[in-house]
């Protein structure tokens, strides 16, 4: 062979290495990135199916609770009360008020069939629209037992007398035959004569969502 003929063996076969190298890369980089490809879609599956499952899961809860009314029930507590008059002689649950003033009652109620004491204070606030708002806290001595509760509601003063709707919250320390009332929350509703201060109360227990 001389060597013309062998140069062109040399280049042809460092070209032929050359494209099957070229090849060979080519592939296993084609090979790299559909593993990389995979390896991502196996990761991120569960994770979209976790999310549309949970995505799912609150869309399903929020038609359920659209789709259930709240049952109050029989009320857990009636009592009569009494609205002392301050010492101008006003009565203090009057709605009308235009300046923040205290607020007191005591009373007398039946709780499941027990027998109550019940005494709170706290203070009104006038509101721009007539109505007015009370917060304050509130305790009930039964004959072996106590329960306290911080309560918040929105008043309205029709025909000399105050419609009260609100919230009670109790607090962790009830004891006795009033333990069960340890941390729950109920809904009332209170009216007062604002002539003599004799008023009406009547509680609810919110045990949750039924149909």
């Amino acid at each position: 062979m001389d060597i013309h003929s062998q140069e062109k063996f040399y280049l042809r076969n460092f070209l032929y290495v050359y494209v099957l190298n070229s090849l060979l890369k080519t592939r296993l980089f084609a090979l790299l990135a559909l593993a990389g490809i995979l390896t991502i879609s196996l990761i991120s599956y569960p994770m979209f199916k976790m999310a549309y499952s949970q995505q799912r899961n609150i869309s399903l809860a929020l038609t359920q609770v659209q789709n259930v009314n709240l049952t109050l029930g029989k009320p857990m507590y009636l009592e009569k009360f009494e609205v002392p008059k301050s010492q101008n002689g006003i009565n203090n649950n009057n709605a009308t008020s235009s300046s923040s003033s205290p607020y007191s009652f005591v009373g007398n109620g039946t709780l499941n069939g027990m027998k109550i004491s019940a005494s709170g204070s706290g203070v009104v606030v006038p509101r721009e629209d007539g109505t007015s708002s009370i917060k304050g806290h509130t305790v009930f001595i039964s004959q072996n037992g106590s329960a306290s509760y911080s309560f918040e509601d929105i008043a309205n003063n029709e025909n000399n007398n105050t419609i009260r709707l609100g919230a009670a919250f109790f607090d962790a320390n009830a004891t006795g035959n009033l333990e069960f009332l340890k941390s729950k929350v109920g809904v009332y509703e209170s009216h007062v004569d604002n002539g003599n201060g004799q008023g009406t109360f009547i509680m609810w227990l919110l045990k949750g969502l039924s149909k």
